[in-house]
């Protein structure tokens, strides 16, 4: 299992306490986990600063517990070492989640079979609404290197957490 001493070790005290801060305010808006190959792929909406709302994508390897790389919609991403403070507070919203016995990760045919299961937008589904997330030349250059393969601006079926 992830724990904080990871986190620290990818970033650096100033984004820890940041994210932390925002973790402990509730500001991890929807988080989904989905396990492939191996590998899981933990996706959130984090609540920034104004009406900013940043998508953050931890990729970790299950075998190692082991945080292999990690991305977030915002500015900070791209301009300091580590993760950003939004990266913070979604791994420790998916460590809080997995170790209060909620269900830690789907796997690809499970999250596959509830988006085929439902129709339409339901309670737990994740609608980004932000502009920024559609618009975003920073994260649209990126998000093609997102293994969701999620376009912006598209509804997302949530774990139920």
């Amino acid at each position: 299992m992830i724990n904080r001493t990871d986190i620290k070790s990818n970033t650096n005290n100033r984004f820890y306490q940041r994210g932390r801060d925002l973790y402990e305010a509730g500001k991890v808006l929807s988080l989904e986990a989905l396990e492939e190959d191996g590998v899981v792929y933990v996706t959130g909406y984090v609540k920034g600063s104004g009406r900013n709302i940043y998508e953050t994508q931890i990729n970790i390897i299950a075998e190692f517990d082991y945080i292999e790389s990690y991305g977030c919609a915002c500015s900070a991403a791209d301009s300091y070492y580590g993760m950003c403070k939004h990266c913070v507070a979604t791994v420790l919203q998916y460590i809080d989640k997995c170790k209060n016995g909620m269900s830690q990760v789907e796997t690809k045919e499970q999250a596959l079979n509830k988006l085929l299961e439902n129709k339409g937008i339901e309670k737990g589904m994740t609608v980004p609404t932000n502009p920024m997330l559609k618009n975003n030349k920073r994260y649209n250059r990126r998000k093609n290197s997102k293994p969701s393969g999620q376009k912006a601006g598209t509804c997302r079926y949530g774990t139920g957490w």
